[in-house]
């Protein structure tokens, strides 16, 4: 009987309409500024953001030749369920629906499907750098 009420309780959290909870960073000025040392070094890096009362959630990730993108975590199909995508060995996968995408490939830029949605960025000085306009335009999706 616990088990199954674990499991149940288990289920009804995954399942849950909230957005994960990522490591809070901060806007400076009109562009967020990420050093280059915190998220070039080959993994997945995900972001919370505070936008007009809306945390918007994002990730950075470095393809198969070491470039960096950013991402929400969040994509056009699935972003209504507010779940986000989970790293799982050297793919990033949809909660919602599964589906898998390889973190070596440089473009995920499939509008309209299940994929993380890509967020204009740069690299200046030593930074990531993502303009608040992208984080005002990204507020739908949260």
């Amino acid at each position: 009987m616990r088990r199954l009420l674990l499991a149940t309780l288990l289920l009804a959290m995954a399942c849950g309409d909230t957005l994960p909870q990522h490591e809070r960073i901060e806007m400076q000025g009109d562009t967020l500024r990420i050093p280059l040392d915190r998220v070039a070094d080959g993994g997945v890096h995900f972001y919370s953001l505070i936008s007009h009362g809306k945390r918007i959630n994002f990730l950075v990730r470095s393809d198969a030749s070491g470039t960096l993108h950013a991402h929400l975590d969040a994509c056009y199909a699935c972003y209504h369920y507010r779940r986000g995508f989970v790293v799982e060995e050297t793919a990033i996968v949809c909660r919602a629906c599964r589906y898998v995408y390889d973190l070596r490939q440089s473009e995920w830029n499939y509008i309209g499907a299940c994929a993380p949605i890509t967020m204009p960025s740069s690299i200046r000085a030593g930074e990531l750098r993502i303009r608040r306009r992208a984080f005002e335009r990204a507020e739908r999706y949260f």
